[in-house]
């Protein structure tokens, strides 16, 4: 009976008293009862140790020898010993005094005195770094503890567990694993009112959730693990609550310091972010060079034609007729022509990137200046079967642009559009009015862009599709010079397209506000087809 009032005393939160009915037990114990007079002793070793006090603890658990007769008794010492060298930091100890303990037979009691062995054991890898074996050993046991429903086991194991997760340093550190272990530890405690074991559980959820930065939390679950520590009516309790807080104000600090570390990654990673950034620009210059060999091929190209026909006339040109001569002339004017576009992108690319490029910025008819780029590709246009139809709005309107480089942009959209538009199919100019702003789109019936190309449409030396109709080349400059002028311009260029749907490529400019005065007169229709 005092042995059972002595455990009600314990599982309180009373120690002194417990301590008292242990020693009562003690004295006044039957010499044969050999089990109870263990039980009796690592009671009071297991109040000594957790008021902190491991000299007495040791002392009452080695009155009784380990080879004392059957196996509860050595194994029960053995065991408590054990956990105490693991509280002291003994590891090595433990490890070899553990080795040599295990039950050997499956009684009820052999099954608690192994729930107490590996609940020790995994506080010792724990403590010795081994969180491989830690986790391995607390998964298994958590689930082995519940399956054979011991309540106080399982929170016990789950408290443990929850260690592996809640240490800053182990591999598997996992703040929110560590919270649901320690929540499913007491959750096993709400029929057990084990006060000592829910302190400590309390007292992890502050120091994790602290962890974390959810401070009120932290706070209330201290405020709690204070209230199950102050139970035990002790002042060495009192104080051991007081060395917890200092503890806590400590893992503060901890934590302070490892936000710096923490600062110190971002820090790193930030570098690694600008290595990669560097290492992306070398890749683009990289990419460059590989372009501009596709542009010297394509600039080698016309030379070689030229030369050829040049040769031709040099050569036969006595014996060529007029309209053989007539041929290999245009011939060498086209392609003089397709060089001279080249090397004005070239330019033009370099004018802009160094800055060196000024525009003019000046109201400018939209309409006719449309016209004038789509009546310059009409030839183009009825050598594919392409009908080029316009859309404007009736009222003269007027851009802020540089008159010189829209048409430029507009030129290269429209040119884009006949080179990917298949035979006989529609290309649709408008020009559409948007408050302050108006749009020039261009849409064509061509194959459409993915989004990875429209993603890349207007980087520098990329072209839209390696499969443009006839095969022409270019400097994949085009489009990355219209949107450098759109917006020096103050406007935007932008498309939308769809795989097997076309594109629509529009240029949009602030409106210019024009007296009627100077605006010049065009009261011909906006509506027109050109084929």
């Amino acid at each position: 009976m005092r042995y059972q009032w002595a455990s009600i005393l314990e599982i309180t939160g009373n120690y002194p008293d417990a301590l008292r009915s242990y020693t009562d037990v003690l004295k006044s114990r039957d010499s044969s009862d050999e089990t109870l007079t263990t039980l009796s002793l690592c009671g009071a070793g297991r109040i000594e140790y957790q008021l902190g006090d491991f000299a007495s603890a040791t002392q009452i658990l080695e009155t009784q020898t380990l080879a004392c007769n059957g196996e509860i008794a050595p194994l029960l010492l053995g065991v408590h010993r054990a956990q105490l060298l693991v509280a002291e930091g003994h590891l090595d100890q433990a490890m070899r005094l553990l080795s040599s303990l295990r039950p050997s037979t499956t009684t009820l009691r052999t099954k608690i005195l192994a729930a107490i062995y590996d609940i020790v054991l995994l506080s010792a890898y724990r403590g010795s770094l081994q969180w491989d074996q830690a986790r391995s050993l607390g998964e298994a046991l958590c689930q082995h503890m519940e399956e054979e429903l011991f309540p106080y086991f399982a929170a016990y194991a789950h408290y443990e567990f929850a260690h592996v997760f809640s240490y800053k340093h182990s591999p598997y550190y996992s703040p929110p694993l560590a919270l649901e272990h320690f929540h499913r530890a007491l959750s096993h405690l709400e029929q057990a009112p084990f006060y000592d074991l829910q302190a400590r559980i309390h007292l992890g959820l502050a120091q994790t959730y602290r962890a974390i930065k959810h401070d009120r939390k932290a706070f209330a679950h201290l405020q709690r693990y204070s209230n199950f520590r102050t139970t035990a009516l002790s002042i060495r309790t009192v104080h051991e609550i007081k060395q917890a807080e200092i503890k806590l104000a400590i893992h503060q600090k901890a934590l302070e310091l490892s936000a710096l570390e923490n600062r110190y990654h971002v820090l790193e990673q930030q570098m690694n972010s600008a290595l990669r950034t560097v290492e992306e620009y070398k890749q683009r210059m990289d990419e460059q060079i590989s372009y501009l060999g596709v542009v010297a091929h394509d600039l080698k190209n016309p030379i070689a034609a030229i030369l050829m026909s040049a040769s031709i006339i040099e050569r036969y040109g006595h014996n060529l007729t007029q309209a053989d001569l007539a041929n290999h002339t245009s011939a060498i004017a086209r392609t003089a022509e397709t060089m001279k576009e080249l090397v004005t992108s070239l330019l033009d690319f370099t004018a802009l990137s160094t800055g060196r490029m000024t525009l003019t910025i000046e109201p400018v008819h939209a309409q006719m200046l449309f016209d004038v780029v789509i009546e310059a590709h009409r030839v183009r246009a009825v050598a594919k079967s392409l009908t080029i139809t316009k859309q404007y709005p009736p009222s003269d309107l007027y851009v802020l642009a540089d008159s010189k480089r829209l048409q430029e942009c507009l030129d290269n959209i429209l040119s884009n559009a006949i080179k990917y538009s298949p035979l006989g199919r529609t290309i649709y100019c408008t020009i559409e009015t948007h408050d302050q702003h108006l749009s020039f789109l261009i849409r064509d019936e061509g194959p459409g862009l993915n989004e990875e190309e429209q993603r890349r449409l207007f980087r520098e030396f990329t072209r839209a599709r390696s499969t443009a109709k006839g095969n022409e080349g270019g400097t994949g400059l085009g489009l990355s010079i219209v949107q450098r002028f759109v917006e020096a311009m103050h406007g935007y260029v932008g498309c939308v397209s769809r795989p097997g749907h076309g594109s629509t490529f529009y240029i949009e400019l602030p409106r210019a506000q024009v007296n009627e005065r100077e605006s010049i007169g065009i009261n011909a229709s906006r509506v027109e087809q050109t084929t």
